[in-house]
């Protein structure tokens, strides 16, 4: 990419978004509107549509508000279409900033609506994909509205403080979703809650067996180095178990983890069913090692799905370990544990059974949207 057009790009850009926001204020006392007294909420995710982090979080439990009588609404920014393009290592700055400018777009047009809601849930920041540096735009929302809730499920600070913790003190509540953030973002704003995260399960299969014992893990390429820190051991396991077990991995990119006849897949390609291969799996591992504050924060969505599915999981520290309970509902694993840990459940199987069960009764417990959905409401009326 040329970096002479991408610097000039960028900084139109920015010096746009200052004349919008100094507009924008100008139009507050039109803006600010007296706002709706029914049940409503408009639910912005700042993932691209249909991609798990905002449908999950925001989008999925709709139904279940409007069968509580609540008008609710979900307003998406931008598409897995325009996530793919930005992604592309060969994209032009004109056509990188032309989605900028058209997510941008989408979100102002939201603002025109806030007053038709009782309460606005904002996910991570209001303008999606750009990286803003402070929370301009977070700060005018609250002036524009009565009820804005940010919410955060992931230590987003670690890569831009000023815009996170700003955010953080201009909303009127804060959701969070692991004990970890409530703790550290309460600090800055004490109205933050704690809200879990829940999966939507509906399309989940049921459990598949299979001869061998298949160990299963999934991730994003970045999650995946981890892998890399506990590969001997996991040869290892391969090495003394031989064609009794197998590996199966899913994620867009792997590191070399030399696994005799591992299964790698990818997600969107021809003929993989990812519910399928989830019902296949008898053993999950969610191995987190760094223990640094983006590994605390984690919610670990596979990790839920292991546990929605009844799969007994070997996992690192901090990874819902606050609900889940050591050899009970799960098998805590340090650096140098894996091969040991799942050894313990590769040699019994009524203990698989078990625990699986047992994370099942977690999950239902802690994660399932019924539950979730009520404590939502609670915040909102706090």
């Amino acid at each position: 990419m040329n970096k002479l057009a991408e610097r000039i790009f960028y900084y139109l850009y920015l010096a746009f978004n200052y004349i919008l926001l100094a507009f924008l204020a100008m139009l507050l006392p039109v803006l600010r509107r007296k706002t709706s007294s029914n049940p409503s909420i408009l639910a912005l995710p700042y993932t691209p549509k249909d991609w798990p982090g905002g449908y999950d979080r925001m989008h999925a439990w709709q139904s279940l508000f409007v069968e509580d009588g609540f008008i609710y609404d979900v307003k998406y920014a931008w598409t897995k279409s325009d996530n793919n393009t930005l992604e592309d290592r060969q994209i032009t700055s004109l056509r990188k900033y032309l989605i900028y400018s058209k997510i941008l777009w989408q979100r102002i047009c939201h603002i025109f609506i806030l007053h038709q809601y009782q309460t606005i849930w904002v996910q991570r920041a209001f303008i999606p994909a750009f990286p803003f540096k402070d929370a301009y735009y977070e700060k005018l929302l609250a002036k524009f509205h009565p009820n804005i809730i940010y919410d955060f499920y992931d230590a987003d600070y670690t890569g831009n403080y000023a815009l996170v913790m700003n955010t953080v003190k201009a909303g009127h509540k804060i959701t969070v979703a692991t004990p970890f953030l409530k703790a550290k973002l309460q600090v800055v704003n004490p109205r933050t809650f704690l809200l879990r995260y829940a999966i939507e399960t509906s399309n989940f299969q049921k459990k598949k067996s299979h001869q061998q014992i298949r160990i299963g893990w999934m991730g994003s390429p970045g999650n995946a180095k981890n892998l890399e820190y506990i590969k001997s051991q996991l040869q290892d396991i391969k090495s003394e178990y031989g064609n009794q077990v197998v590996f199966s991995m899913v994620c867009r990119e792997l590191p070399a983890l030399e696994i005799n006849d591992m299964e790698h897949h990818i997600w969107g390609e021809n003929k993989f069913d990812y519910n399928e291969w989830l019902a296949g799996i008898d053993i999950g591992i969610v191995p987190f090692l760094n223990p640094d504050e983006r590994t605390k924060a984690k919610i670990s969505m596979k990790g839920l799905e292991f546990m929605a599915n009844s799969i007994p999981v070997v996992c690192s520290a901090f990874i819902h370990t606050d609900q889940l309970v050591d050899k009970e509902s799960f098998l805590l694993a340090h650096e140098d544990e894996w091969y040991h840990k799942i050894k313990i459940l590769l040699d019994n199987e009524n203990l698989r059974s078990k625990m699986g069960i047992a994370a099942k009764v977690i999950f239902d417990r802690c994660h399932s949207y019924p539950l979730i959905q009520k404590d939502f409401v609670d915040i909102i009326s706090a």
